[in-house]
């Protein structure tokens, strides 16, 4: 939520940040590198896997690892109307996102997917404009431009340039599924600011993975019992690291590391990803796909730049805080 899905929301206030050991930015690099693996695991799970079952089965298996940590960590359910509101909207994306992304990697290339995880905080920023009613700053616009200009370049590649594995369907569905992510951050961000990251986390993953399994039984398990073994290992990585470990081992980081220092990392992400789909899936960076990755990486840090100082008090909206973290997903 590239990749991945749930909120990467600030720690809570009151969790001051400490900045003087090395762990907490090691535990970020670690939850950056299982985020930049999402998109490689998915090519391989939907390999031998219908990449409908493997949205599916990707957020019923993430529920039921999650429920064990719940009850661990003793973490009540939402109290209040509203914040069961928000809830309910932020698992219903724990489901569609991963659902969407699968069926769109099925039909791109790990790099285009990754480069579409790259601007969801633009994206993220546009719907929380739209929620809170305001205009973003000056600067944000312009870096938006940038980014959008290597998206442009980036569908360009699937339409005129005849790069192997790419369609136009399958980025405009990874697309759709960004954008659908996007949603659920700035849902999950409003809740989180009542409710707390990590509970809004579990409980969405159990949420969703409870509405996941009956969805199972009706659309069936897309050759599961004969699929390939890293098909297989790519499905519970996508899971147990991708859907859970990543962001529990994010929210630690940036409780202890500070915001400014460890909000940063994810920007090197989408290379991170790039780099694993040429050695690992044996994808080619292309001339236009390397233009494109410029320039969306220029707009994306062009946008969120100005965030990535320490505060001191609460970011007072969702895009500000989304600024600081990429996601994938995916």
């Amino acid at each position: 939520m590239n990749a991945e899905l749930t909120d990467r929301a600030l720690p809570e206030p009151s969790q001051p940040a400490k900045v003087d050991s090395l762990a907490p930015l090691l535990v970020g690099i670690t939850a950056v590198l299982i985020w930049a693996g999402t998109p490689v695991a998915t090519r391989f799970a939907v390999d031998t896997i219908d990449p409908v079952a493997v949205g599916l089965l990707r957020t019923a298996l993430a529920g039921i690892v999650a429920v064990p940590i719940v009850l661990a960590l003793k973490l009540p359910p939402p109290r209040t109307v509203h914040e069961r509101r928000l809830l309910a909207g932020s698992a219903s994306v724990h489901l569609i996102f991963p659902v969407l992304f699968s069926i769109g990697v099925k039909h791109t290339t790990v790099a285009h997917a990754a480069l579409a995880l790259a601007v969801l905080p633009l994206f993220t920023g546009v719907i929380a404009a739209l929620f809170e009613r305001r205009l973003p700053a000056g600067r944000w616009w312009i870096g938006v431009a940038i980014a959008l200009a290597g998206e442009v370049a980036l569908v360009g590649s699937s339409l005129g340039f005849d790069e192997p594995g790419v369609t136009l369907l399958g980025d405009a569905i990874v697309f759709g599924s960004c954008i659908v992510c996007a949603f659920g951050y700035v849902v999950g961000g409003r809740l989180t600011r009542t409710y707390g990251t990590i509970a809004a986390t579990l409980w969405g993953a159990v949420l969703a993975g409870a509405a996941a399994l009956p969805a199972v039984a009706v659309f069936g398990t897309g050759g599961l019992a004969e699929a390939a073994f890293p098909s297989l290992v790519a499905l519970l990585y996508l899971a147990g690291a991708g859907s859970l470990l990543g962001y529990l081992a994010w929210y630690w980081a940036l409780a202890h590391g500070g915001i400014g220092r460890i909000g940063v990392i994810q920007f090197i992400q989408p290379v991170l990803t790039l780099v694993l789909a040429v050695l690992i899936v044996g994808e080619t960076i292309t001339l236009p796909l390397a233009g494109a990755t410029v320039l969306i990486l220029v707009g994306v840090a062009a946008a969120g730049w100005r965030h990535s100082r320490p505060r001191s008090t609460r970011y007072h909206s969702t895009a500000r805080a989304q600024a600081t973290t990429a996601d994938p997903r995916s």
